[in-house]
C-alpha cells in the first residue's frame, strides 16, 4: 500500500513537471496581497481532460508488482485510498494482469485472534497510568484553587480588621 501511494505520488509529480515544461516561461499572475503566496496555476496543478486515473493506477500497479515475482498481499488491503479511483483492488489487480494465481484464506476463531493480538495487561497498565495522571492533575488544580481562595480570604480578613480598627478609633475620637 505504501509503495502504491508513493509511486502514485511520484507519477503525479512527473506529469506536473511535464505540464510545467510544456507551458514554458509564462509568468504567473502577481499575488493579490503583499507577502502572500502566489496562487497555484491550475494549468499545471490539474490533470488534463484526457487523463484516466484508473489507467494510471493500472500502470502504477504494473510498475510496483513485477509479473515474474510471487505476490503476497495483506488481506486487510482491500480498498484504495479515498479520492484515488473508484474501482476496487480486485478489479485493479485483474486489469493490471497481476491477479493472484492462488488465494489462501486463513481462518480462526475470533476469541483466539483477540487473545493473540490484544495485550490486556498492557491496556490495564496504560489505563492505570492515565487515571493516576488525571488524579494528580485534579489534585494539583484543587490545591492551587485552595491556595488562591485562602489568599483572597486572608486579604479580606485583613481589610475588615483595618476597617474595624478605624471605626473604633473614630468612635473613641468622637467620644473624647
Amino acid at each position: 500500500m505504501t509503495e502504491f501511494l508513493k509511486e502514485t505520488k511520484l507519477q503525479k509529480e512527473k506529469r506536473k513537471r511535464e505540464r510545467l515544461l510544456k507551458r514554458g516561461f509564462k509568468a504567473l499572475p502577481p499575488p493579490e496581497e503583499e507577502g502572500a503566496e502566489p496562487e497555484p496555476d491550475p494549468e499545471i496543478e490539474e490533470e488534463g481532460e484526457g487523463f484516466d486515473p484508473e489507467a494510471d493506477a493500472v500502470k502504477v500497479l504494473q510498475t510496483i508488482i513485477k509479473a515474474e515475482k510471487p505476490l503476497v498481499i495483506n488481506g486487510n488491503w482491500t480498498t484504495l485510498p479515498e479520492g484515488s479511483i473508484e474501482t476496487g483492488l480486485d478489479k485493479l489487480l485483474t486489469d493490471a494482469k497481476r491477479a493472484p494465481e492462488i488465494v489462501i484464506i486463513l481462518k480462526c476463531k475470533e476469541k483466539s485472534t483477540f487473545d493473540r493480538c490484544i495485550d490486556d495487561q498492557k491496556i490495564r497498565r496504560e489505563l492505570e497510568n492515565d487515571v493516576k495522571k488525571r488524579e494528580e492533575a485534579i489534585k494539583l488544580r484543587k490545591e492551587t484553587e485552595r491556595k488562591t481562595k485562602l489568599a483572597e480570604l486572608t486579604e479580606e480578613i485583613k481589610i475588615e480588621e483595618e476597617n474595624e480598627e478605624r471605626n473604633s478609633a473614630d468612635k473613641v475620637a468622637a467620644i473624647i
